[in-house]
């Protein structure tokens, strides 16, 4: 049944996520037939999609979805929301190649984990392109190749400039189409922090421990190291303007419990020898905390031990593949 919807609240006609990732497929899964959804893939992920030979529990993809494997004129056309689901270091690749084939009412909706990557990536763009920060709560891995398991609910917090509010809130009615629950927060950099005070301790204790994230409820020292890293992230954040107090240690515990068999992104890269996203969350809590004059032991330590166990500490720091 169609519903007569004004245009503040209008479900885009076009949908694309660049990045078949555990995130963009995720989203990916839950967009409803009446939108028509493209996702830019590459190599056997982008085969496996086009052999509808990807699962995902507890949704399915839609078989509406069309893959395509490059961003140019063609592609870009039309697509009212692209969503950027990838990694923040592949930021750098794809804007520059983006940014000159948008019109000025497409929407960039940046989801990837870390600091400063909203404002990051409004340096790519014209002045006035509709940009979009997301930050995912919830759980999504790959079981195996061809199996992705995700949570039942997908939870995002989304937070835009007061000039791209319209676009925000445009986003935020396509996500509830999709079932997607949202949360609109006001402030872009408080929203990122308040991700990273999760993402920080519980990519950095697991890497370094070598398991599931419920590696931080199984002994006494991974408990006492994570608490060690979220003082150290607020201490940061409040030089920064931030208060932090909520979510609270205990919240972030209750909400971990539901992803505790998951193996974070960043163990996953650097089980495969890849670059991670550590640069760009506890990398940058780091510089910022040196410059304010505020010591993060624990996140250091937590660094040399994930390098003892994977490689050098540059790609830990800069991104770069890890030598062994």
């Amino acid at each position: 049944m169609e519903q007569d919807v004004d245009a503040h609240t209008c479900v885009p006609q076009s949908l694309m996520i660049v990045g078949a990732g555990a995130v963009g497929l995720a989203i990916a899964s839950r967009i409803p037939k009446s939108i028509p959804l493209t996702v830019v893939a590459r190599g056997e992920r982008a085969d496996a999609l086009c052999r509808h030979a990807i699962a995902v529990k507890p949704f399915s993809l839609p078989p509406h979805l069309a893959v395509v494997n490059s961003l140019n004129g063609n592609t870009v056309a039309g697509q009212k929301f692209i969503i950027l689901a990838v990694k923040a270091f592949s930021l750098e690749e794809i804007l520059p190649i983006l940014a000159p084939l948008l019109a000025p009412d497409q929407t960039i909706v940046v989801i990837c984990n870390g600091l400063n990557i909203y404002f990051d990536s409004a340096t790519h763009l014209r002045r006035g392109q509709p940009l979009v920060r997301a930050l995912a709560y919830f759980g999504a891995y790959f079981e195996s190749p061809g199996t992705l398991v995700c949570s039942n609910t997908l939870q995002l917090e989304i937070a835009s400039a007061s000039t791209h509010a319209k676009a925000r809130d445009d986003f935020n009615s396509l996500a509830a189409s999709a079932g997607i629950t949202c949360t609109v927060a006001h402030n872009v950099a408080e929203a990122e922090w308040r991700k990273v005070l999760t993402n920080a301790p519980v990519n950095l204790i697991a890497s370094a421990h070598n398991g599931p994230n419920r590696v931080i409820y199984e002994s006494q020292e991974a408990l006492e190291e994570f608490h060690l890293v979220t003082a150290e992230v607020r201490a940061v954040a409040a030089r920064e303007g931030f208060n932090l107090a909520s979510p609270t240690d205990l919240d972030i515990l209750a909400r971990l419990q539901l992803y505790k068999d998951n193996i974070n992104s960043t163990l996953i890269d650097l089980r495969g020898n890849r670059p991670t996203e550590l640069p760009h969350i506890v990398g940058r809590i780091q510089s910022l905390g040196k410059s304010y004059g505020v010591a993060t032991p624990a996140i250091e330590k937590l660094l040399k031990k994930i390098s003892s166990r994977f490689g050098g500490m540059a790609q830990l720091r800069h991104g770069t593949s890890c030598t062994r």
